[in-house]
């Protein structure tokens, strides 16, 4: 339906792509230099707190990398929401929002704005709740005449296509 740039956040996810690959860079040396470390302690070579620093730096680095992954991670959703789709086919029946225009991430308190209302024209699905007393006679293949305030005179025709039981009514599904 629509793409929306965000600079901002691709930007984000550069300079954290950018930041993971040097902290992995970083925990790359800090681990040869743990081993190494580690190994020369066995021949009495280092002193322990030099291995226990090298030994140190290594988990402060893993941890870094994991901070770094989960960040580029959460950018990487984000921009994930640059391209909007429809939740099903229909028809774009309003557009409240122009080329250009400014989209809120919709963290500025209760003003919800719509991007787009769609229409889908095919069949109208209708949930009708049935007293338990009918419920027998609401089998699948069970027509039905629907009316609307809307449309005052006309009679619209829906077919039964499923029951789902319910604690005291059954729901009706109809397809019209």
């Amino acid at each position: 339906m629509a793409v929306v740039e965000t600079p901002e956040v691709d930007q984000q996810l550069l300079q954290s792509r950018s930041n993971l690959a040097t902290a992995q860079a970083n925990l790359k040396l800090a681990e040869i230099t743990k081993n190494r470390y580690q190994g020369l302690l066995a021949t009495h070579a280092v002193a322990q707190q030099d291995a226990d620093n090298a030994l140190g730096t290594y988990s402060a680095n893993k941890a870094i990398v994991e901070a770094n992954q989960a960040n580029v991670k959460q950018l990487e959703t984000l921009q994930s929401f640059e391209k909007i789709y429809a939740p099903f086919d229909g028809i774009i029946t309003a557009r409240n929002t122009d080329i250009g225009d400014l989209i809120n991430s919709g963290n500025s308190g209760n003003v919800k704005t719509d991007l787009f209302h769609i229409s889908q024209p095919g069949k109208l699905r209708v949930y009708v709740n049935v007293p338990e007393q009918y419920s027998q006679a609401s089998t699948p293949g069970l027509t039905a005449d629907l009316t609307l305030a809307e449309f005052p005179g006309r009679k619209f025709q829906g077919k039964l296509v499923r029951n789902l039981k319910g604690n005291q009514l059954r729901h009706s599904h109809l397809d019209s």
